[in-house]
């Protein structure tokens, strides 16, 4: 379709009722910089569809996205300085984890308004950036992310895989510890009877002398 256009940098394609971008469509572009494709009705976009894009300005408002991929796709975005991302139907669960990572490692500006969560109804209207990995994906734990800005490729793990600390004491460590206890209680008051005891004698002896 844009075969011939190596000089075109800003293509506008909102509002055309867009449902599917063909794999390599913007590839013969190799100086398109800005990009617009907001209120269309994608739900997807496929692999290398950014492949020697140099873009820096992406807009995908008002489209029907649940998921967007980073593998392939967004991580292909080199030269990104602005993301519109607001106003699609974003489904917050596990396969929304790459773009929360994503959207963490870049710089603070470069994603532009809100991603505000769709469904599930928990997580309705909450700012993925804010929502809390184990809201988004129950069972990953807690997501730290590596100092150096990369991504993480471990995670701790919940109380489901069998990993975690367990939530009660078993009852035999509660039956040896109060064994101990009275154990405790029986040396101590067998010390100070003796204690007392020798105490006596040595009081009846000084009365004697």
């Amino acid at each position: 379709m844009f075969v011939g256009l190596h000089n075109l940098e800003y293509l506008y394609l909102e509002y055309n009722l867009i449902k599917e971008i063909a794999p390599g469509t913007f590839n013969p572009l190799p100086n398109l910089k800005l990009l617009s494709m907001n209120n269309n009705l994608l739900s997807s976009l496929p692999a290398q569809i950014f492949r020697n894009v140099p873009l820096t300005k992406l807009n995908l408002r008002k489209n029907l996205l649940m998921h967007l991929p980073v593998s392939n796709v967004l991580d292909q975005l080199d030269s990104l300085e602005q993301i519109y991302l607001e106003d699609n139907p974003w489904d917050c669960t596990c396969d929304l984890l790459s773009l929360k990572q994503w959207v963490e490692k870049i710089k603070k500006d470069t994603v532009v308004g809100s991603i505000l969560c769709h469904t599930p109804k928990k997580a309705a209207q909450t700012e993925l950036r804010t929502l809390h990995y184990e809201v988004l994906c129950p069972g990953l734990g807690t997501y730290n992310p590596d100092p150096s800005g990369e991504e993480s490729s471990t995670a701790s793990l919940g109380p489901e895989d069998g990993k975690g600390f367990p939530d009660t004491v078993p009852l035999s460590v509660l039956i040896l510890c109060l064994l101990m206890f009275v154990l405790m209680v029986v040396f101590c008051s067998a010390g100070l009877v003796v204690f007392v005891v020798h105490r006596r004698r040595r009081h009846a002896k000084k009365k004697t002398v």
